[in-house]
């Protein structure tokens, strides 16, 4: 059960889940069914398609009820631990993953159009030109 200001040991990390998944995480953490439901597409809203990084930004949630999501819930998004831009545009960022490995993404712009590499693997060896 959920209670308010209680920070767990195990928090849920949302980066990755499904909606369903999501829902029954709501009711593992005991939210009636319908209520889970609801805030499950609330999260799932503000999260994918508004690009929210914190509970704080989901207003249309009660700040009581943010707060229990913040206790069990972690939204997963990566740290930027490092950026740097080139002369040409190119962007490359070192990501942080919650457990401290560390992943590159590389976006390359083009006249008409962009190119966003990400390593799928920690300690990628593919060692393009444009990353490496």
């Amino acid at each position: 059960m959920i209670a308010e200001g209680e920070q767990g040991s195990d928090l849920h990390v949302l980066a990755g889940m499904s909606r369903p998944v999501l829902r029954e995480t709501l009711e593992g953490e005991g939210l009636p069914p319908r209520e889970a439901r609801m805030r499950a597409a609330q999260i799932w809203s503000w999260l994918y398609v508004r690009g929210a990084t914190r509970f704080d930004a989901m207003t249309d949630i009660s700040k009581a009820r943010r707060a229990q999501f913040a206790a069990c819930l972690d939204i997963g998004r990566p740290f930027i631990a490092a950026r740097q831009v080139s002369e040409d545009g190119t962007r490359k960022y070192l990501l942080r993953l919650a457990d401290g490995a560390q992943v590159e993404a590389v976006y390359i712009p083009e006249q008409d159009r962009g190119t966003l590499c990400l390593s799928s693997q920690v300690g990628c060896t593919l060692t393009c030109s444009f990353c490496y």
